[in-house]
């Protein structure tokens, strides 16, 4: 029997780093976050928490907000270095604990139930997701779907860089 051989891609690669950084968090705990991660978010169920870095504005659910924001401060120091750019202004995250307040947060920013459970939203590039049952799944989850973001707002179409998802 013959291995079977995978065609290694550019979106290949980039889900190979962000799971083996899933693993990497605690090394990059010096990366901070400062701002108002104890106040009670705004969407949903308001049960949730907020962080800001220096890229990014999380609120999370369920998850710790200021240990998802160092991942993903994490995260764009390996994709800037991956792609040769970066997105200006700061990301926006939203992990939510249940489908319920999943679809509440994605009604209140104007978008219909999509029917899954993450995505990257095209209308305000913004990432949604909900808790995808361990830790550690969730954590790569919003580290994939922060990669769409980062890719979709880094690298403008006219620059001729078309990765293939």
């Amino acid at each position: 029997m013959r291995p079977m051989r995978r065609r290694v891609t550019p979106i290949f690669v980039l889900d190979v780093l962000l799971v083996g950084l899933c693993f990497c968090l605690p090394a990059c705990a010096s990366a901070g976050t400062s701002g108002a991660s104890g106040i009670p978010g705004e969407a949903s169920t308001g049960t949730g928490k907020r962080a800001s870095s220096q890229h990014y504005e999380v609120y999370a659910e369920g998850v710790d907000a200021d240990d998802t924001a160092r991942m993903l401060e994490c995260f764009f120091q390996y994709a800037t270095v991956f792609f040769g750019r970066s997105p200006t202004g700061k990301m926006r995250v939203n992990v939510f604990a249940s489908r319920e307040s999943y679809v509440k947060g994605l009604a209140r920013d104007g978008f219909p139930d999509p029917g899954g459970s993450y995505g990257l939203f095209q209308g305000n590039m913004v990432v949604y997701l909900q808790l995808q049952g361990t830790l550690d799944v969730t954590r790569e989850v919003v580290l994939h779907e922060a990669g769409h973001q980062f890719y979709a707002l880094a690298v403008p179409k006219k620059a001729g860089v078309v990765l293939p998802w």
